[in-house]
């Protein structure tokens, strides 16, 4: 796995156009890659070449970050005076909690064992604040984003409950709107079939009265022409009598 890592890391570097900063980076891999190796001496020499480099584009961070790389490899060297040296270079540059949290464990370490146990427990003890400050934020921020995950599905519930209230609305306006059409079609159509039944009443009325209209016209009609009759008979037992 080593092979094929340094193998990458080589086809990397290889290229012209690759930007400054990711070929730093590169050679700090380099470097963490011959520190796991053992290989003290390599790493120092990736270590120290990005450092260069970060230290040329001013990223004071990533710098730090190296810096510290390199004092680690000289504590395990054995060489505290050389690790301390790179290690306080981190302690104005650093403002990254967990790599300021490694260099106060890195200082500790090579105090304690160039004989300094005072300088070691102070840094230890930086770093134990340290620690303890990056915990109850990272608490904070854990309960912040508790609080608003609550609150997305407070929200998130309050707008299902709107968009229902909403439709709710909408649906009893609808059936409300159904309701009224319907009762106004339904008056309409009673009204019509009222106009209808009084018109047929009116038409069964009309037809009475002229029915009798024309019985009357009958009888009067007959009543003539026995009148009619009755006198021509009249007349002619006159005439019979006369003569």
């Amino acid at each position: 796995k080593y092979e094929e890592a340094i193998s990458a890391l080589t086809k990397a570097l290889s290229f012209e156009s690759i930007p400054p900063e990711v070929k730093a980076h590169t050679l700090n891999n380099f470097g963490a890659l011959y520190e796991r190796k053992r290989e003290f001496n390599t790493a120092l020499d990736y270590y120290k070449k990005s450092s260069a480099l970060f230290k040329k584009l001013k990223l004071k961070q990533d710098w730090c970050m190296v810096e510290n790389n390199i004092g680690k490899v000289y504590y395990d060297l054995g060489d505290y005076e050389e690790s301390l040296q790179y290690l306080r270079k981190c302690l104005n540059s650093s403002n990254t909690p967990s790599t300021l949290m490694d260099v106060y464990v890195n200082l500790g370490a090579s105090h304690y064992w160039s004989g300094t146990q005072d300088s070691a427990l102070y840094y230890w003890q930086k770093y134990d604040i340290l620690r303890v400050s990056a915990q109850q934020a990272e608490s904070k921020a854990k309960t912040l984003q508790s609080e608003l995950s609550e609150q997305e599905a407070i929200l998130k519930n309050q707008q299902i409950i709107l968009k229902n209230q909403q439709l709710k609305t909408s649906i009893i306006t609808f059936l409300l709107v159904v309701i009224i059409l319907a009762s106004i079609f339904s008056v309409f159509f009673i009204q019509q079939r009222k106009k209808r039944q009084f018109a047929e009443k009116d038409k069964i009325r009309a037809e009475e009265k002229m029915n009798d209209t024309i019985k009357q016209l009958d009888l009067k009609t007959k009543y003539a022409q026995l009148r009619g009759q009755d006198e021509a008979r009249r007349k002619m037992a006159a005439d019979m009598h006369e003569s």
